[in-house]
């Protein structure tokens, strides 16, 4: 018998079924997911891939992007470490946006020192440091992530305006779907939706679809790079930024937008989930209930010790 790993809780799997159905007024299909958003429940509740915890780390992400891209591809670190108090926000060189590293949207944007309040920065700071935010939305991969801070030069073009986001869907190494987003401000933003050849697919999702023209962009670079970031995994998302030309990393996310963001047509979620293909999903399933998944020397995870390509006949099952 394997040595033993974490074992999924029954409380967790009753607690995704409710997210989900709140979210999208049906229960997700767990053990056999077709949908993309039931893929990523299955991920969350099953997948116990340690590298995941490397990419929702920040500061960890930085250096495995730097060890596959080499330097020069994120936006210039401008301080680390984990002492809000410590953190020396009256000195460093504006605009820059703070960052805690252990969750998804605990993010600080200054672009003006003498309208930001730093005490209550520093405040807001400590208390998402005291959060868990892996153990929120039963997204295993941020739990044991430590509550370090960073801060990043904050990218803008030279009126001001925010970067352009362009959030590159890759299964098996290969990009299927880039969602561009468009932001026009820090609360606000549309989207579009682009298949590999840059056709534009018509889909809502978390805010109005974008109809205008895009600036010209390095697709072909975007894709180089995101299929260096991404070999090896049956599913990442990889998000840049376009700053004044230049191509940054932005992150590795393998819990996109944590499954639970509708979009229209509903079918869409079908047809991305038919991108995504799953070895073995009954298996790894009921193994991680048991708690006899473990992790495979590739990183890739298993419920018997083979690898995972031995598994590829029970694609689906």
């Amino acid at each position: 018998m394997p040595p033993r790993h974490r074992r999924t809780p029954i409380r967790d799997i009753f607690r995704v079924l409710k997210r989900y159905r709140r979210a999208h007024g049906r229960y997700p299909s767990l053990f056999r997911p077709r949908r993309f958003s039931e893929k990523i429940q299955w991920r969350k509740l099953f997948d116990p891939n340690p590298l995941y915890s490397v990419f929702c780390d920040k500061l960890a992400c930085r250096d495995f992007i730097e060890a596959r891209l080499g330097p020069g591809h994120l936006p210039p670190l401008l301080w680390s470490g984990d002492d809000p108090a410590a953190l020396p926000l009256e000195r460093l060189p504006v605009p820059f946006v703070v960052k805690c590293a252990h969750g998804s949207g605990m993010n600080v944007f200054v672009d003006d020192p003498t309208r930001a309040d730093f005490a209550a920065i520093r405040a807001s700071l400590a208390a998402w440091q005291a959060q868990n935010f892996g153990r929120a939305l039963q997204e295993p991969g941020y739990v044991p992530v430590p509550p370090r801070l960073l801060v990043e030069a904050m990218l803008a073009e030279d009126d001001g305006a925010l970067p352009l986001e362009y959030k590159l869907f890759l299964f098996d190494g290969r990009v299927e779907l880039i969602i561009v987003r468009i932001n026009d401000g820090p609360d606000n933003h549309r989207n579009l939706f682009l298949r590999p050849d840059a056709s534009r697919v018509d889909v809502r999702f978390d805010a109005p679809i974008h109809t205008g023209p895009l600036p010209e962009a390095d697709l072909g670079a975007m894709f180089a790079m995101a299929e260096r970031l991404g070999a090896g995994l049956d599913h990442v998302r990889v998000d840049f930024l376009v700053s004044r030309g230049r191509i940054h990393v932005g992150e590795l996310t393998v819990y996109s937008f944590s499954g639970l963001t509708p979009c229209e047509p509903a079918s869409f979620d079908l047809e991305l989930g038919r991108a995504w293909t799953i070895q073995a999903p009954l298996r790894r399933a009921l193994a991680a209930m048991l708690g006899l998944a473990r992790p495979d020397e590739d990183g890739r995870s298993s419920s018997n010790g083979q690898p995972r390509a031995g598994l590829a006949t029970e694609a689906g099952e």
